[in-house]
């Protein structure tokens, strides 16, 4: 277990929506996230990584390879600030890292400045990651990083260099003993039949689940960047009794946000809508934000509040006025009707 405390004068991000900061991410390890009147506590399952700082056990294939894959990490970029730290990295037995310490990002993203001290710290070890950010040290005259501007053409650079120490390394033949011959025929048709199975959750995982996963990241993403209504676009065709409680939480308050509402009418209700209410709270809001106008009558009854219902029949009112594909009789008895209730 890791655990890291960071002071809240020291994080970027806004205490209320704190807990965005443990959304599930490739390039970030998991964590629980908690509070106390002026840290902020990441707490992270360590099981099955290695830290950053042990790599001098990896031979040198292997320190190309994780060098590479911390270049993918530079897509978090766009949403998130983080150091790249030897202190901030894990990896697993795959070489695939991830980072620890995150948080909102605010001003220009300093990736290739930290990756390009990361690499010079571990080709070159004579001086730290924190010298070469530092600028107390600088990269040898001769070495192939300083002819490089960029993390893109960095991680190519050190992808040719990883698969010459690959080509040196490999065995093009391999010893296998007439006992080890029998096992691998019997163990043919057992690992066929389990790549079958994998293949097929395969299949669910990258067109189902994934998919939903990567919607949630996304609206994350923008709630973060105040883009609410990308967040409602993004979560459209998920059914809200298919969305986890944090993420109704931010779909309610972006269709707040984006109602039309007095200034003060949306700050009042802003206040009031936090993540520990009720969550038909957020069922109401969802379900008026998607015109889905029943739903909405039907939980602002549940739950006893009038001025949700109030809001329910005068939206009603003004889309189906709005609605030129309802007409005649029909479209003026609804109006009507709503404008009785509104009454």
């Amino acid at each position: 277990m890791i655990e890291i405390k960071v002071k809240n004068v020291d994080l970027n991000i806004e205490k209320e929506i704190r807990f965005l900061l443990a959304n599930e991410n490739k390039h970030l390890l998991d964590c629980e996230i908690e509070e106390t009147d002026d840290e902020c506590i990441f707490k992270f399952d360590d099981e099955g990584l290695y830290r950053f700082e042990s790599l001098d056990t990896l031979s040198k294939e292997e320190k190309y390879r994780l060098l590479v894959n911390i270049a993918d990490i530079d897509e978090l970029s766009d949403e998130y600030t983080f150091s790249l730290a030897p202190s901030n990295i894990v990896y697993d037995i795959n070489l695939i890292p991830k980072i620890l310490v995150r948080d909102k990002r605010m001003g220009e993203s300093d990736f290739y400045i930290q990756y390009k001290a990361l690499v010079s710290s571990v080709l070159y070890n004579k001086y730290t990651f924190e010298q070469y950010i530092g600028g107390s040290a600088k990269v040898p005259e001769k070495s192939f990083i300083k002819n490089i501007d960029g993390t893109k053409s960095l991680k190519e650079e050190l992808l040719k260099r990883y698969l010459k120490e690959r080509d040196i390394n490999i065995n093009t033949k391999v010893l296998v003993k007439k006992s080890q011959y029998k096992k691998l025929k019997f163990s043919i048709p057992v690992t066929a039949f389990i790549a079958v199975g994998i293949l097929i959750y395969g299949i669910f995982v990258q067109f189902v689940r994934l998919p939903y996963k990567e919607k949630l990241i996304t609206a994350y993403g923008n709630y973060i960047s105040s883009d609410y209504i990308k967040v409602e676009d993004t979560l459209k065709s998920i059914k809200t009794d298919k969305l986890p409680k944090e993420v109704k939480y931010i779909l309610a308050r972006s269709y707040i946000f984006t109602e039309g509402l007095t200034t003060e009418q949306r700050d009042n209700l802003l206040e009031y809508t936090d993540i520990n209410i009720d969550t038909n709270i957020f069922d109401f809001w969802i379900a008026l934000g998607r015109c889905e106008f029943d739903i909405a009558e039907d939980i602002a009854k549940k739950i006893g509040n009038n001025e949700f219902l109030l809001f329910t029949y005068i939206k009603h009112s003004a889309y189906l006025k709005a609605d030129v594909t309802i007409t005649g009789e029909e479209k003026e008895s609804a109006i009507s009707d709503l404008d009785k209730k509104i009454k």
